[in-house]
């Protein structure tokens, strides 16, 4: 199952994760994870923050978030996912972040 999983982790960080557990069973000759739990543990703390607040906000907070390259869609979509995740309320605040 757990090899399956990494099917379907083929872009980003997810390919560096599996090529770092790859490069490991074969260094070991063993598997890095003996179970699923296992497994779902490492990616749980590997692709998740423990305070998805906190980086919202902090993500905001700083000089380098603009649009830069991005599509205006692309902007707006991560901008909404920032501002739920931060628990920003008030319209003012929104706006100045935006």
């Amino acid at each position: 199952m757990v090899a399956w999983a990494y099917s379907f982790m083929k872009t980003g960080r997810a390919t560096l994760f599996v090529d770092r557990v790859l490069r490991y069973e074969a260094r070991d000759a063993t598997p890095r994870f003996a179970t699923w739990v296992a497994f779902r543990k490492a990616v749980m703390d590997e692709f998740f923050p423990k305070n998805e607040r906190q980086r919202a906000l902090t993500h905001l907070e700083t000089s380098a978030y603009h649009q830069n390259r991005r599509s205006t869609n692309e902007y707006i979509d991560e901008f909404r996912d920032l501002i739920d995740l931060s628990g920003y309320m008030e319209g003012l605040a929104i706006v100045m972040k935006f």
